[in-house]
């Protein structure tokens, strides 16, 4: 009997490192997935033209202390035409950067602390990075992807992104999902403290 599934494409990243996330974003007609591998670089793929870049973006956590500025959590939205990406790391807040420039468009404040896992979402009309904290506790934290701070004179961003935060698990947050049941905008996270939590989401 025929399998009712068929591989469509493949490709290799131009990398050593394995990939460790990835989203996918329609920009121009075009899919693109956009990656981070294991060492914390950002690549991207266009599998209609099967070609990939690697995309070297400013590191907004410095001079914030940090020994590591890796990306290990992604997600990607389409703004005002243009690729924004939202990440962070075990060690690093979220950040959003546009993807071409790989300028710094906002970024947390670096108290927060790591960031575990990203997801993009559209609820409510709303563009939307998802993130869940590494550390403990581990809030849910929801980001405008339209927010873009105004830069200093040296610069360097003036002030931290606002958020949303939904708090209650004890531990990482592991995995992240996002949908509408019944016209209610929902998230729903999943954590290291073996808890599901859901959260309806409103203007």
């Amino acid at each position: 009997m025929s399998s009712p599934l068929s591989l469509v494409q493949s490709s290799r990243i131009p990398s050593e490192s394995p990939i460790l996330d990835f989203d996918l974003v329609v920009h121009d007609g075009r899919i693109l997935l956009v990656c981070a591998d294991f060492s914390g670089a950002v690549f991207s793929w266009d599998p209609i033209a099967d070609e990939w870049t690697g995309h070297q973006l400013d590191n907004p956590w410095e001079p914030g202390g940090y020994e590591f500025g890796d990306v290990m959590a992604i997600g990607a939205q389409v703004v005002g035409g243009r690729i924004v990406v939202g990440g962070g790391g075990e060690h690093q807040s979220l950040a959003q950067w546009d993807l071409e420039t790989g300028r710094v468009r906002v970024h947390a404040d670096p108290d927060f602390g790591g960031t575990a896992t990203v997801i993009s979402a559209q609820l409510d009309g709303r563009s939307l990075f998802v993130s869940g904290d590494s550390s403990v506790p581990a809030p849910v934290r929801v980001w405008d992807a339209s927010d873009q701070d105004e830069l200093t004179e040296g610069g360097d961003i003036d002030s931290y992104a606002e958020d949303m935060e939904l708090s209650g698990h004890l531990d990482g947050v592991g995995g992240l999902a996002t949908g509408t049941i019944d016209g209610k905008p929902l998230i729903v996270s999943g954590s290291w403290d073996c808890g599901v939590r859901g959260w309806e989401i409103r203007s």
